[in-house]
């Protein structure tokens, strides 16, 4: 039951769980105890955003707090956890480039505007994930570098020769942001991030599905055209 839930010890879906916390309030939690360490007191439990004097009192008759030392070893830093996140992200960075550059590209309006809104998606992302890796490891990633790769260059050449072609390579991306995100979920076990991969994973499938209707839609006006 949720009295007996404890901060310093449960993850996101627990906390979530607790009568006055949503999952934006469960991610703080899990987020200032990653930066911070074990709460050692319900006063400190207050400085966590969105929480505040007022649901803290209510959280009392409802959680608890472990003892503090011995969360010491709930979630050590992986290393390689956090290079994975940055890698996730500067897959998110150049994907929201290859977007807006086919965008820049499309004559079609909706389409246009459809690729715009994907690249804000990924931009955000970006900015979600270096949040997290900068609360959990203390240093967050170096974006002074313009991003830019393969996909960029070939997202470039091939839109200006076809925008279909141009799409097709935009489903390719979004078939390798989805299995990367899938595979994210499964191997990344840091509390602060699981909400956020989540949350991102569900915008990948929603570009993927809508990118396909769109090619869908395409072949279904070209047999019209051909039949006439």
């Amino acid at each position: 039951m949720a009295q007996h839930i404890d901060l310093n010890h449960a993850g996101p879906d627990e906390l979530a769980s607790i009568p006055g916390i949503d999952a934006r309030r469960a991610a703080e939690i899990a987020r200032y105890r990653a930066e911070h360490g074990p709460f050692h007191s319900w006063e400190e439990v207050e400085q966590v955003p969105g929480v505040g004097s007022t649901l803290t009192e209510r959280l009392r008759a409802e959680a608890t707090l472990g003892e503090a030392e011995d969360t010491e070893e709930i979630e050590e830093i992986d290393q390689d956890e956090i290079a994975a996140l940055t890698a996730i992200a500067n897959l998110d960075l150049e994907a929201a480039l290859v977007y807006e550059i086919v965008a820049e590209l499309a004559s079609d309006g909706q389409l246009r505007d459809m690729l715009l809104s994907f690249a804000d998606d990924h931009r955000r992302h970006v900015e979600e994930l270096d949040r997290v890796v900068g609360d959990v490891s203390g240093k967050a990633p170096d974006r002074s570098h313009p991003a830019g790769g393969t996909l960029v260059g070939l997202a470039t050449t091939i839109g200006a020769l076809d925008i279909d072609a141009a799409v097709e390579t935009l489903v390719s991306n979004e078939e390798l942001t989805n299995g990367t995100y899938e595979t994210a979920m499964w191997v990344v076990s840091l509390s602060a991030a699981e909400p956020v991969l989540k949350k991102n994973a569900s915008d990948e499938q929603r570009h993927l599905r809508s990118l396909l209707e769109y090619q869908q839609k395409r072949d279904t006006e070209g047999a019209g055209d051909d039949e006439r």
